[in-house]
């Protein structure tokens, strides 16, 4: 009888350790995934119209850390799990200049909106910098 109640008390002892240690690795990769942010936007032209698949590039200007996305069907982008710093953002598309957002401080959880409206022209034209302004939602 006393061997059964053992063997009881240490299978029951085992599960609650193993329960313990799942909630505090759970709970360490929950805490690791809030300490970043995003970069979201759109592209369109002069005119208004949405550019799909033009190409986005996101760098940490500390690092030198580059994303690349490329836009959706109506022109849309997302860059998440940013770590916070200072970055800028390039975006290209085919028969357009290339245009580059600059000066983009990102904070933990924040969630930056930058608007491209690309000019008509070429790769090889030079590239359109402007300092980066929050555009309303």
């Amino acid at each position: 009888m006393s061997s059964r109640r053992s063997t009881k008390y240490l299978r029951n002892r085992t599960i609650a350790i193993w329960a313990i240690l799942l909630v505090l690795t759970v709970g360490r990769l929950i805490a690791q995934t809030g300490g970043t942010g995003a970069i979201l936007g759109s592209v369109k032209d002069s005119t208004g119209a949405v550019v799909p698949n033009a190409t986005v590039t996101v760098v940490n200007t500390a690092t030198g850390v580059k994303t690349q996305v490329t836009t959706t069907a109506v022109g849309d982008f997302t860059v998440l799990s940013l770590i916070p710093g200072e970055y800028s953002v390039l975006a290209e598309a085919p028969g357009f200049a290339k245009e580059r957002v600059t000066s983009i401080t990102l904070v933990v959880a924040q969630q930056a909106r930058v608007n491209f409206a690309l000019k008509i022209g070429s790769a090889e034209s030079p590239t359109h910098t402007s300092s980066h302004r929050e555009a309303p939602d």
